[in-house]
């Protein structure tokens, strides 16, 4: 049809082989008749997006749990709940079966989300020409497909005017607009960084500077800016975590976007001065930490991966030199000393970085260099961010990326090495990732002051290791024994782990999982205080433990004999396993169901605090009767000793 360019230069860039609904233009008999067939295939199309189900992968599944944990905790305990699970405060604590259970429930919310933002496009767009709205659609459906974890950007009138007009006017290179949300978010961004009140531009790029609700003019508007600064990574703000930040918590919200790459890289959420208590503290003389995050998940440095990491990459150094001196922002540079940032001078907001070949040239002179003087060791903690050296401890905000990558490769192993070897305790106010150290003991280490990650290591021996104050994660670990280490301090992970022996383990601080772990014992090991998955493992006895101090899982699990187990504060399930006998178990405070469970005597219980479910058709009256005359007598001794 003559007259029709637009027209023409849409049905231009449609595969008619592959594309579903594609419109043949000759068989449209005038406008009306097109505009008709754009109607009908627009219906089509919301459906179709509609009934694309959001899909998580099993390596994304622990990351949007812990999205939901910091938005709406109540939401993840309700799906827990739904799916039959314990809740655990922690994305880690849930093991893989777990996840495979929470995975459909989370794809349902986030495919809410979805419809709600594809739902808000089709009502602004519905009344412009039905072959505008036709291909804003068809790139939703195609971005769906390519990315159906996340959430289409929102609608701002001056980038999609901009695109729409480049598109209509388009003669050649018609291939670029073939997507049309992809060429949106480009032009959003860029229409973002144009406005002088969000943006501080320094050489490498722009930092875009979205202001606390309480400062913003349109705090709704600044939200969905946010989540538009956000697209192509997977922060919360991404999804409906700005709403958090902004407004609930009002914090402002910096992101990077580099030359050239109109894609945000990094993030950085400050705290308020009233609210330190946000970010995790570590007094500098001691060493220990003072205060411990309450929503440190929302504030710090953020990786492009949604990584709370406050890891400053060497690249990005010179953008927040930039940044800091610009804004001023005496909230900025207070969350980024807090965090370990170790750039900045107390006196001001001026940042004074090495370069990195100085850095390179100063580690060349301590090359195979034995470490003995406390200057030596001094001056290399401090290059590498290593705040404090007091009596044989380390003590530095985290081991990070940006602190390893400043170590040449082909030295690391020297350096780690002459690391731990010198010292008996680390303490790093937060993650010792041990994956890129290329070390294969912790040397003399008997403590570690925070949690620690053997995920990945090279580490096959931790000999000398008697404490970790915080959580242990041996997920991928080559380690084989715990050996003479007896207390974790925090939540013990071993699923899919390489650990035969707990060695003279004692004590574990918070959750244990031993899901589908080859830990065939459970050794010296007398309590755990949160919960405990047994799930898939090979352990037969739960030997000389004696309490639990959260949920107790004996689902599908080899356990055949308690031990010595007599108390379990949570609920106890026990399904699936050739256990007989809760023998010496006198208390479970939660809910103790045996449905699915062999079990024949209730051997020494005496208290159940919840519901009591004996429904395997194997207890006897008998047992129950004996159950609760020892329960009664149990009441009449606490009233007597009253």
């Amino acid at each position: 049809m003559k007259g029709l360019p637009f027209i023409y230069n849409l049905i231009g860039i449609q595969d008619a082989k592959r594309d579903p609904f594609y419109i043949d233009i000759s068989q449209c008999k005038d406008v009306e008749d097109l505009n008709s067939k754009y109607s009908e295939s627009i219906k089509k199309i919301l459906s179709q997006c509609k009934s694309i189900p959001a899909y998580v992968t099993p390596g994304q599944i622990r990351s949007e749990i812990n999205m939901i944990l910091l938005d709406d905790p109540d939401n993840m305990r309700n799906i827990a709940i739904r799916v039959g699970i314990p809740f655990y405060d922690q994305a880690d604590d849930y093991s893989n079966n777990q996840l495979d259970l929470i995975r459909p429930e989370m794809e349902k919310l986030l495919t809410n989300l979805r419809n709600e933002r594809i739902n808000s496009w089709v009502q602004i767009i519905k009344l412009d020409p039905p072959s505008i709205v036709y291909y804003v659609m068809k790139s939703l459906l195609h971005y769906l497909d390519k990315n159906r974890t996340r959430i289409p950007s929102a609608f701002f009138q001056t980038p999609f005017e901009k695109v729409i007009s480049e598109f209509t006017e388009a003669e050649k290179d018609l291939d670029r607009f073939r997507n049309f949300h992809s060429v949106y978010t480009k032009a959003v961004i860029e229409w973002l960084i144009t406005d002088p009140n969000l943006t501080v531009k320094v050489d490498d790029g722009n930092w875009l500077k979205f202001p606390k609700g309480s400062e913003s003019s349109d705090v709704k508007e600044t939200i969905i800016k946010v989540q538009a600064a956000s697209m192509g990574r997977k922060w919360c703000t991404n999804s409906c975590g700005a709403s958090y930040v902004i407004e609930g918590d009002d914090h402002d919200f910096y992101v990077f976007i580099p030359n050239e790459i109109n894609k945000a890289t990094i993030s950085i959420i400050p705290v308020k001065e009233d609210e330190i208590d946000q970010l995790s503290r570590m007094d500098p003389l001691t060493g220990k930490i003072i205060s411990t995050g309450t929503n440190c998940n929302y504030t710090g440095v953020f990786g492009a991966e949604n990584t709370n990491d406050n890891k400053v990459a060497p690249q990005f150094l010179h953008a927040i030199n930039q940044l800091v001196k610009r804004t001023k922002d005496s909230d900025l540079v207070r969350t980024l000393k807090i965090v370990g940032y170790t750039g900045i001078p107390e006196e001001g907001f001026g940042i004074v970085t090495k370069k990195e070949e100085t850095m390179i040239s100063f580690i060349d002179q301590y090359r195979n260099k034995i470490f003995t003087s406390d200057e030596d060791f001094r001056n290399l903690w401090k290059l590498f961010g290593i705040n404090t050296k007091v009596d044989d401890k380390i003590i530095t905000s985290e081991i990070t990326d940006a602190i390893i990558n400043m170590v040449p490769k082909d030295w690391r192993s020297t350096f780690f090495e002459a690391l731990f070897g010198s010292v008996t305790a680390i303490n790093t106010n937060g993650n010792l990732y041990l994956d890129k150290l290329f070390v294969q003991n912790t040397g003399k280490l008997k403590r570690i002051e925070g949690n620690v990650y053997f995920s990945g290591s090279q580490i096959v021996s931790i000999s000398g290791l008697e404490e970790i104050c915080g959580s242990a994660y041996f997920m991928g670990a080559k380690i084989k024994t715990l050996d003479k280490l007896k207390r974790i301090g925090g939540r013990a992970i071993f699923e899919r782990s390489k650990i035969e022996s707990l060695g003279e383990l004692e004590v574990i601080g918070g959750s244990a999982n031993f899901c589908s772990s080859k830990i065939k014992s459970m050794g010296n090991l007398r309590r755990i205080e949160g919960s405990a998955e047994f799930e898939n493992s090979e352990i037969t006895s739960l030997g000389r433990l004696i309490h639990i101090g959260g949920l107790g899982l004996l689902i599908n699990s080899k356990v055949s004999d308690l031990g010595m187990l007599r108390c379990v504060l949570g609920d106890f399930r026990i399904s699936g396993t050739e256990i007989t006998d809760l023998k010496n178990l006198r208390e479970v405070h939660g809910n103790l169901d045996l449905r699915g469970s062999k079990v024949l005597s209730l051997g020494k219980l005496e208290f159940v605090g919840g519901n009591v479910n004996f429904d395997n058709g194997l207890i006897s009256e008998e047992e129950i009767v004996k159950y609760l005359e020892r329960r009664k007598l149990r009441e009449l001794n606490i009233l007597t000793r009253r």
